[in-house]
């Protein structure tokens, strides 16, 4: 398990907009973390008092960064990634913070290389899925991010 303290260390995500809570589980191709920011009335991404299911593609992305940080090799600076495009979302709910108290983010890494990768994602609620999609992520060669 990695920490919030290791995600903040790790990623570029910095303050409330380090999303995650902790990474639960990993592996080559597939990331588990939990969140409860999607309840913090000053969440970063909620408006008036509402945290729309579209967020849900950032704790997603957020999900993803983690991974390609945990599965890289640690002698390679992290590199700055985009989305690039989100394919095949689906919205079950209009809002996140209706869910329960602890919400899980899984992403699984469907293809990629060393310039762009596709990730499967769902954020659910107790087994219940709450947002899924498809990601593709682009990695910039030329830009590195200083932690």
């Amino acid at each position: 398990m990695k920490t919030h303290a290791w995600l903040l260390e790790n990623l570029p995500h910095q303050g409330k907009m380090n999303l995650l809570d902790a990474v639960v589980s990993w592996d080559a191709d597939q990331i588990h973390c939990v969140t409860s920011s999607h309840l913090d009335p000053n969440n970063p991404l909620s408006e008036n008092g509402a945290l729309g299911a579209s967020a849900a593609i950032e704790y997603a992305a957020q999900a993803m960064a983690a991974h390609g940080r945990l599965t890289a090799p640690a002698t390679n600076a992290p590199r700055q990634g985009y989305i690039a495009g989100i394919r095949d979302a689906n919205f079950h709910v209009k809002t996140l913070n209706q869910a329960s108290p602890q919400i899980d983010i899984q992403a699984t890494r469907l293809m990629g290389n060393d310039d762009n990768v596709i990730y499967q994602f769902t954020v659910s609620d107790q087994g219940i899925s709450l947002v899924t999609g498809r990601a593709t992520v682009i990695l910039d060669r030329n830009k590195t991010i200083s932690l």
